[in-house]
């Protein structure tokens, strides 16, 4: 996405070559992105390098490298490629790092205690005979001057002790459902494949796994739990945060919830709602050469309780709301008691407020 082929393709040779100025600002119209994609991406990234940390540590430096990549990338896809996305607080990133990410780290640490304790994966136990020794004659096969051959050898072995391969009815790495994963809830006398290092690794890993999942759902869960037991006996509803006496009409820039589509060959959103009493710096964009009429679907669906039937042309910029227009008009004709046919969105300023409680 940093490339940008079609985005970089339409600023600089269909931008220069449009014929109509929509064209051109459809020329500059950012690439659209999902936020939820991008933290999918990055809790991939974290899960795969936890997964597999046992087997090889270099995966931790590898996600770490990445990661540092794709913050510098999105950073700036955000601020030179993408389209402005709608403002949606800290909910999502508050939601991973308390769900998704901590239990990275929990899924980490169950993994590779799971990975030390049946390492080396071959299925091999030891064996509970002892054996003297010896050399053996054994075919090889391999390749010649005229195709595959056949060679005996004499391979002598000196190692004394005995292994057995796990049966098809029972093995000693199948006991996978047993956690913690030490010795002592895997290994039996009749299936034991763990050196002594091994076991004290596995009983370090395994016991600290077991601890980290038992703070994880405390951490999570209890209190949610806790708090939903005690709303059945009291009221447990506590306000967050202090009044700043601050409203919102009076913040600069905020946007307005508003019913907006957003076509792919249009510039500016199409507006699924009647805005009559709604402040025009709410919606957040504007066309300076035409009014928010011509983006309104309410003139394009006859409808008997429409508010007005006619467009007010050219910008309405010098005016707070568009009832405030000088050619701003009621359609006398239209049925009070119709039902709408498109969301309604109201708001009230705090003049509006003091001229109804004077």
């Amino acid at each position: 996405s940093i490339l940008d082929i079609m985005g970089n393709l339409r600023k600089h040779f269909f931008a220069p070559r449009a014929k109509t100025i929509q064209q051109m600002r459809l020329s500059f119209k950012g690439t659209p992105y999902n936020l939820a994609e991008k933290y999918t991406d990055v809790t991939k990234v974290i899960f795969i390098s936890y997964y597999y940390c046992a087997l090889d540590p270099n995966v931790l430096f590898m996600g770490a490298i990445a990661l540092t990549i794709r913050y510098f990338a999105d950073k700036y896809c955000l601020l030179r490629i993408w389209s402005q996305a709608p403002y949606i607080g800290t909910g999502l990133a508050d939601f991973s790092r308390k769900y998704f990410l901590s239990f990275a780290i929990v899924a980490g640490a169950v993994v590779s205690s799971y990975d030390w304790a049946l390492f080396n994966f071959d299925r091999v136990c030891k064996g509970e005979s002892s054996f003297d020794g010896g050399t053996f004659s054994v075919m090889y096969y391999g390749p010649g001057d005229d195709g595959e051959t056949a060679a005996q050898r004499d391979i002598t072995v000196t190692f004394e002790e005995t292994v057995k391969v796990c049966s098809e009815e029972k093995c000693c790495q199948e006991n996978r459902l047993s956690f913690p994963p030490t010795s002592d809830f895997l290994d039996k006398k009749e299936l034991t494949w763990m050196s002594e290092e091994q076991e004290q690794v596995t009983r370090f890993y395994g016991y600290t796994s077991f601890a980290i999942v038992v703070v994880f759902f405390l951490l999570t869960f209890a209190g949610s739990i806790v708090k939903f037991v005690l709303s059945l006996i009291r009221p447990t509803y506590a306000p967050s945060g202090a009044d700043q006496h601050v409203d919102f009409s009076s913040v600069e820039g905020i946007d307005g919830y508003i019913p907006l589509i957003r076509v792919p060959f249009q510039p500016y959103p199409l507006i699924a709602t009647n805005i009559d009493d709604v402040g025009q710096s709410l919606l957040g964009w504007n066309d300076p050469g035409h009014s928010y009429d011509d983006y309104n679907l309410i003139f394009d669906v006859p409808h008997k309780g429409l508010m007005r039937n006619i467009k007010i042309e050219g910008s309405t910029r010098n005016f707070e709301k568009l009832k405030d227009h000088n050619r701003f008009s009621i359609n006398e004709s239209r049925n009070e008691n119709a039902k709408p046919i498109f969301s309604i969105v109201k708001h009230w300023t705090p003049e509006d407020n003091r001229s109804l409680h004077p």
